[in-house]
């Protein structure tokens, strides 16, 4: 495994052009992903995951926003680094089955919230040939270098459990990072 990791972006999601995510040949492969907003400083990473073929991923993240299934937050505020939720989503939830019918009552209200988040949403992602665990590794070593930053946790929708714990058998490594872009708090290099 290379010592590098370069976050290629911004992309959008649902705008057409040559910066779509799905336009992008290589994000057909494995690699670590930011969801971000631009703010004033850069680009305020929102979410951090990581995928086996990274538009695929995206393919489902978007199925499950257009089911109602994950949360849609006012975009303008997600900027700022301030999550403030316009529709607690239903992932997860025990009462799951009731809370889609909330949904599709108010469907033309929470489609146009999404078509505005999903509008301002840009995406940076790093290829990188891994295992899984490398990936992960590589997700919850981002994940530890924003959660030191007080301010960029606000917005942040990984939850602190998403961060994995190094096995007694594994080497801690570092890798550099760099970007096309600043994005806030993704910081040059990480520890995993």
């Amino acid at each position: 495994m290379r010592n590098e990791l370069h976050f290629h972006g911004p992309f959008t999601l649902i705008a057409e052009g040559p910066d779509n995510l799905f336009k992008q040949k290589s994000a057909k492969q494995g690699g670590v992903y930011l969801w971000t907003f631009k703010g004033e400083d850069g680009y305020v990473i929102d979410y951090v995951g990581e995928a086996s073929h990274v538009q695929g991923r995206f393919v489902e993240h978007l199925q499950e926003q257009l089911n109602g299934r994950y949360s849609i937050y006012d975009p303008e505020k997600l900027k700022e680094g301030i999550r403030e939720l316009q529709w607690q989503g239903y992932l997860w939830r025990k009462d799951e089955y009731l809370r889609v019918l909330d949904f599709i009552r108010d469907g033309e209200n929470h489609m146009q919230l999404l078509q505005r988040m999903l509008a301002e949403c840009r995406v940076f992602y790093a290829p990188i040939e891994a295992t899984s665990r490398i990936r992960k590794r590589i997700e919850s070593g981002i994940l530890n270098n924003i959660m030191k930053m007080e301010f960029y946790t606000r917005s942040l929708q990984n939850p602190p459990q998403n961060r994995l714990i190094l096995q007694y058998i594994e080497t801690p490594m570092e890798i550099r990072v760099s970007a096309d872009e600043v994005i806030t708090g993704l910081g040059n290099l990480i520890t995993f």
